[in-house]
């Protein structure tokens, strides 16, 4: 589950800090991350918004990666950065 916070709705910072950091414990505690995939109701926001949101989470970046890339990799036994498409820009931060 991802909630974009920053352009979903007409959200107070309240609500949006209290969202925030019950995904993050979510993510820390509840849930092993090698068995998270990333996902978005794109295009409702725009990519970079959600890449932001996962950036600004406090999660080790190694579990990150995980969510992002490297489980979806694994699953579907694919060699991503053997791929004519690699990420770009948008993802390099998470390389």
């Amino acid at each position: 589950m991802i909630i974009d916070c920053h352009t979903l709705g007409n959200f107070s910072d309240r609500l949006e800090s209290y969202m925030r950091k019950q995904l993050e414990e979510m993510l820390l505690y509840g849930v092993n991350p090698d068995k998270v995939l990333f996902g978005t109701d794109w295009p409702i926001s725009s990519m970079e918004s959600y890449l932001q949101f996962i950036d600004e989470l406090k999660i080790p970046d190694k579990d990150k990666r995980k969510m992002l890339f490297d489980n979806s990799a694994k699953l579907y036994r694919l060699s991503a950065y053997d791929s004519p498409w690699n990420g770009g820009s948008l993802f390099s931060k998470f390389r």
